[in-house]
């Protein structure tokens, strides 16, 4: 017995040119940014941090002072010595 193949029907479809375009309006994104580098920063000397002078995430210079470290203590140790 053969089997009739039944072939899909025709259909008409418009074609159009495509054409660049700058969004409008805003365009919203999620996402997690991290940081291109860490780094950790220790002291010499041991003491208590009084003065911190950045946040996290923020840029710091070569040379720029970050915190103030009590050494009171340190200079207790070295006059008892």
């Amino acid at each position: 017995m053969d089997k009739k193949v039944s072939l899909p029907k025709e259909k008409w479809v418009k074609v159009s040119a495509v054409e660049t375009s700058l969004p409008m309006g805003t365009i919203e994104y999620v996402g997690v940014l991290t940081a291109d580098r860490k780094v950790k920063v220790s002291s010499e000397l041991g003491g208590i941090i009084e003065e911190l002078h950045f946040e996290r995430g923020d840029r710091v210079r070569k040379g720029a002072l970050l915190t103030k470290i009590g050494t009171s203590s340190f200079r207790l140790q070295v006059k008892e010595a």
